[in-house]
């Protein structure tokens, strides 16, 4: 694929939501991402809601792709931009429920466009300085939205797993104690580990959205 091609499609994307940063070129010959210099913050533009702001422009294909609805975690290219769905969550201090929201992500040669939309409250897990802090580890020569767009959905997958251990720790603290206060309660218990079997069930449904989309940015 042409960096040419690739820059006339980026238009169409919103490619014009630079924040000013000079650019240049992968160094990636293969692969059409802009590289960003050093002290560039992360090529990351986020909105919550459903409503695009004003200096983003999407394909219909693309916002065709966001209105889809459902709970499952999607990958797709969509018209040659690569397009993620899925659910982040997390718990915060005191919280007897974890937050959950649907982030979709939309990767463009300069930047990662996120969108984010609370289901049950707005989850912690992608904080702009844990993103930032994760971007300046990255190796200068690796600094482009591609690498961005791994690292975002990394966070999501660890955020989601580390809920997924709290509520098995949780499910395993309660029944102990309704073993010990009534022990005749084994139905119940049998059917809060049938609950914690299905969150592994979902948990490994998520987790190989990573190794797939690895494979996607290599061909790219």
């Amino acid at each position: 694929r042409s960096t040419s091609a690739a820059s006339r499609r980026d238009l169409a994307m919103g490619r014009d939501c630079r924040r000013g940063s000079a650019l240049h070129t992968s160094n990636r010959p293969w692969m059409p991402w802009i590289v960003l210099p050093p002290s560039a913050p992360p090529p990351l533009r986020t909105w919550n809601g459903d409503a695009l702001p004003s200096d983003v422009t999407l394909s219909e294909s693309v916002a065709a792709f966001l209105r889809l609805g459902g709970q499952r975690a999607r990958l797709a290219e969509v018209d040659g931009t690569l397009c993620a769905s899925l659910v982040a969550a997390s718990f915060e201090a005191g919280d007897t429920v974890p937050l959950v929201e649907r982030v979709d992500l939309i990767l463009t040669t300069s930047h990662v466009l996120m969108r984010r939309r609370p289901l049950t409250g707005l989850s912690s897990i992608l904080r702009e300085d844990r993103i930032s802090r994760q971007w300046a580890q990255t190796p200068v020569a690796q600094r482009d939205a591609s690498v961005l767009f791994l690292q975002v959905l990394d966070a999501v997958v660890d955020g989601s797993t580390e809920v997924f251990d709290e509520v098995r720790a949780r499910v395993g603290r309660l029944e102990e104690q309704m073993l010990v206060a009534d022990p005749p309660l084994n139905r119940v218990q049998s059917e809060l580990l049938a609950l914690s079997r299905h969150l592994s069930s979902v948990r490994d449904g998520l987790i190989p959205l990573r190794g797939e989309l690895r494979e996607i940015i290599e061909f790219l």
